[in-house]
């Protein structure tokens, strides 16, 4: 399925969603709608650090750039390919799982290298963080 297809299909279910909520919070829509049109008019970009996610849904948060991300990159014909890492003192990524990403953030305990099997030696949570990439055809 092309990108153009799963934006449309994307913009479909939110525009059920806002239905839903109409009278509710409906922030999240917002911000979800703010990055298709971000990724329908810049179809140039397909990685997704988290400083691009804040800037294309306009987010206010880390949080709220996790929540694009998750949004977009689970279920059928998912736009987002969403990789949890561990940004290391050398300058290396180490890829770690969501469920270790989440138990870090959450605990202060560290990750598991996907890798490796093994705990994170030094773990500094501020160097937690994830990258997205658009899934193509």
């Amino acid at each position: 399925m092309s990108i153009e297809s799963r934006i449309k299909e994307y913009s479909a279910r939110l525009d059920r969603l806002a239905e839903r909520l109409k009278d509710e919070d409906s922030s999240n829509v917002n911000i979800y709608r703010n990055f298709l049109t971000f990724v329908s008019d810049n179809p140039d970009h397909t990685y997704y650090p988290i400083t691009k996610l804040l800037t294309a849904a306009k987010c206010k948060d880390a949080n709220q750039a996790l929540d694009v991300a998750n949004y977009f990159s689970v279920g059928r014909n998912a736009l987002l390919n969403v990789t949890f890492c561990y940004f290391d003192f050398d300058g290396t990524d180490i890829r770690i799982d969501r469920e270790c990403f989440i138990d870090s953030l959450n605990n202060n305990t560290p990750p598991v290298e996907d890798e490796t099997g093994y705990p994170i030696d030094n773990f500094e949570p501020s160097r937690l963080g994830f990258y997205c990439n658009l899934i193509s055809e």
